[in-house]
């Protein structure tokens, strides 16, 4: 233990290392007299307790507390004081002042020194513990921003890179090296003036969340993006939706039907069309429509699996357009023959391997349920899902 003692007393500062010598008998004294005795101890740092008097010659009991605390917090200081005023214990307890006692009192020192050391190592294991909190904390959502499928990075206000996750770099072609603590509009000067510059400034001066699409022709890609703005900037998430831009604009355009062709047809005829352009723009190998009549969804119109046509009916919560119907979700299965949710003995007589599926809601409504197949593994895909529920709608 090592104590800095702070007095222009000879005799109390004897008196004072007397004292602490019958608890700590192994302790280490250095005497401060002066004040360039006490700027160079506060600069070497070695030592574990602080005693100071607060009637000093060359300043006050204050002034060394404060001096002490700037450069070394968690030192324990103790005050020496001829009485208790009031005043001086209140700025002192404001300053960090871990305790005082009365001169006439030295032998209660000793004591009050092992309390103080004692509330120290329960701060700083506190300290301790929500410093690990905090790291745990952050490793936590690093690992979140990591492990989603979005892009994801952060501004400064002065529009510098902060951080950059994993997908953000597949899908702006950059390493995070290359962008951390780089400005994004010299980054990306082919942004400046376009929505993405204008929705990013908006947000920090509105401090607005904005959401919106749009296409980046350097990079040949269309983003669905959402900026959060925060006090020191800006969160973006974003995603490449150009697959999904790509077979929206095929399906829209293979779903041009004129005015006359549409009053040629009528409705078997029209769904059957329908169900056609969706197999081909999602290369899928067949598509079904299934309407609600009460509690059951009935086989309405197939392309693909013929058989299925004939009246296929199964209750709403029942295999997997049932529980579609159910949740008013949509429903991936990659292997439909394991899968438990499929009912439909043709479907797996067939050999479709992978589905997926909508509902059709109309004002809140169930109308029906639409699910494209496919005959062999099929990856999910987020803009496929999308196709089909613009095809529902």
């Amino acid at each position: 233990m090592k104590f800095l003692i702070i007095d222009d007393n000879p005799a109390d500062r004897e008196l004072i290392i007397r004292q602490l010598k019958s608890e700590f008998p192994e302790a280490n004294f250095t005497e401060i007299i002066r004040q360039n005795d006490l700027e160079e101890a506060l600069s070497k740092a070695d030592f574990d307790v602080v005693i100071t008097d607060y009637l000093l010659n060359w300043t006050d009991g204050l002034q060394v507390l404060r001096a002490v605390k700037e450069r070394s917090p968690s030192i324990p200081v103790v005050m020496l004081t001829d009485s208790g005023n009031e005043q001086i214990v209140v700025a002192g307890m404001k300053s960090g002042l871990d305790d005082y006692v009365l001169k006439r009192n030295l032998d209660h020192l000793p004591a009050e020194i092992k309390e103080s050391l004692g509330r120290i190592r329960v701060l700083e294991k506190r300290r301790a513990k929500t410093a690990k909190e905090i790291r745990e904390s952050r490793r936590q959502v690093l690992d979140i921003l990591e492990s989603i499928s979005d892009g994801f990075f952060a501004l400064d206000n002065q529009w510098r890179f902060t951080y950059v996750n994993h997908k953000a770099e597949e899908f702006l072609g950059k390493k995070r090296e290359a962008l951390l603590f780089k400005d994004i509009w010299r980054e990306f000067p082919e942004a400046v003036d376009t929505t993405f510059y204008n929705e990013y400034h908006r947000a920090l001066e509105e401090q607005k969340t904005v959401s919106f699409e749009e296409f980046y022709p350097p990079l040949g890609k269309w983003f669905e993006v959402h900026a959060y703005p925060y006090r020191n900037g800006l969160s973006v998430y974003f995603t490449d939706i150009t697959e999904r831009k790509r077979l929206l604009d095929e399906f829209n355009s293979l779903l041009q039907i004129t005015d006359v062709a549409i009053g040629t047809l009528n409705l078997d005829e029209l769904l059957d069309s329908v169900l056609k352009r969706l197999i081909k723009v999602m290369k899928a190998d067949a598509a079904v429509i299934l309407l609600r009549e009460d509690d059951s969804l009935v086989t309405r119109a197939s392309y693909g699996i013929e058989e299925v046509r004939q009246g296929f009916a199964l209750k709403i919560g029942q295999g997997f357009a049932g529980t579609i119907a159910r949740t008013l979700q949509p429903l991936y299965i990659a292997d439909a023959q394991k899968d438990p949710h499929v009912v439909n003995l043709i479907i797996k007589e067939r050999g479709i391997q992978t589905m997926l599926g909508v509902p059709i809601v109309q004002d809140g409504n169930l109308i029906g349920v639409l699910h494209v197949d496919w005959l062999s593994m099929h990856p999910e895909s987020k803009a496929e899902q999308h196709i089909l529920k613009v095809a529902a709608d």
